[in-house]
């Protein structure tokens, strides 16, 4: 303690102490300090309770087994688990999805059916068929045809038998009688430039598959960087572009494969040109003004943890004075 200057006041307070260019604490002050202190020893308390707790979690939970999982399209699975995905069998492996295609031999089909593709499943099976008028239909097949009265009849291929099908009534059309067009599966005509693709005979373009439009019908067909995995393009894989050297990445590049498509990554030390090269002619230039740059940065942020560090200590040497006094 050190000795003091009493100034009578109406609050009947310390003034000032010698050594110090500043105001003495008052009892107001040191009530405030132990006020603080009695809340970080509250806050103290809490964590240390909490640190128990979760160390008691931790102590159960070195008993427990971490087994790795995948997702795939929103679905989670376990580790080592199988699955098809279209045309693909897939499994997880340390936590890492991997597929292969499904190869698919040709089905050796009894004389009443043939191979057909079944909505689900990537191979074909056997489908029972149906022979009318001269022609095999498989099963689910329609076809239309026209009795002596000029009548469209509807016709679908259900258990080796064409069955007769009950027509809708027909939509009118709008268009122009020279831009009819009569199909083979329906009795109903269409206008030239029908949108097939948005009704439910449109096929079914599953995987990386998009509909177009035909004129008397539709089709699947890959869409861009992807190839056919089987031989209606209603199921497709990815390209890679960079192992088949499809690609178009040019000097100081890397290839990388993405889905559908690549990119090309400058090597380290390489800015880009354009999306397909890269260039060392200015990398020294834009290395020094790269490090001028982040060494002002480093410099602010050395000012600014010191200035920090600084306030910190004032706070701590007013706290232990106050404390002392």
């Amino acid at each position: 303690m050190q000795d003091v200057q009493l100034v009578v006041m109406p609050q009947g307070y310390i003034s000032q102490c010698p050594d110090l260019n500043r105001t003495c604490p008052t009892c107001n002050d040191f009530h405030g300090l132990v006020q603080k202190i009695m809340e970080l020893q509250d806050v103290l308390a809490k964590t240390s309770s909490k640190l128990s707790r979760a160390e008691e979690k931790m102590q159960g939970l070195d008993g427990c087994y971490c087994e790795r999982s995948c997702s795939m399209n929103g679905v989670l699975y376990r580790e080592d688990e199988g699955w098809t995905d279209g045309c693909r069998n897939c499994s997880c492996y340390n936590g890492t999805v991997q597929c292969k295609t499904i190869s698919c031999p040709p089905p050796q089909c009894p004389p009443d059916s043939a191979p057909a593709y079944v909505p689900g499943t990537c191979c074909k099976e056997c489908q029972p068929v149906c022979l009318f008028r001269g022609r095999v239909y498989v099963e689910g097949d329609l076809k239309s045809v026209r009795d002596s009265s000029g009548n469209c009849l509807l016709f679908e291929c259900q258990e080796h038998s064409m069955q007769r099908v009950e027509n809708a009534p027909c939509p009118e059309l709008t268009c122009p009688e020279s831009e009819h067009i009569t199909l083979t599966d329906r009795c109903c005509k269409v206008c030239r430039g029908h949108h097939f693709c948005v009704e439910g005979h449109s096929p079914s373009c599953v995987e990386n598959s998009e509909c177009v439009n035909l004129e008397a019908g539709s089709c699947c067909s890959c869409k861009d960087g992807y190839r056919a995995l089987r031989d209606d393009s209603a199921y497709c894989g990815d390209i890679d572009e960079c192992a088949e050297g499809k690609h178009y990445c040019r000097e100081n590049t890397m290839c990388v494969n993405t889905p559908g498509s690549f990119m090309c990554i400058c090597h380290t030390g390489y800015i880009r040109i354009d999306d397909y090269s890269c260039t060392g002619e200015t990398h020294t230039h834009t290395h020094q003004s790269k490090h001028i740059h982040l060494h002002g940065h480093t410099h602010t942020y050395t000012l600014q943890a010191r200035l920090l560090q600084r306030t910190v200590l004032l706070i701590r040497v007013k706290l232990l004075y106050l404390y002392i006094a």
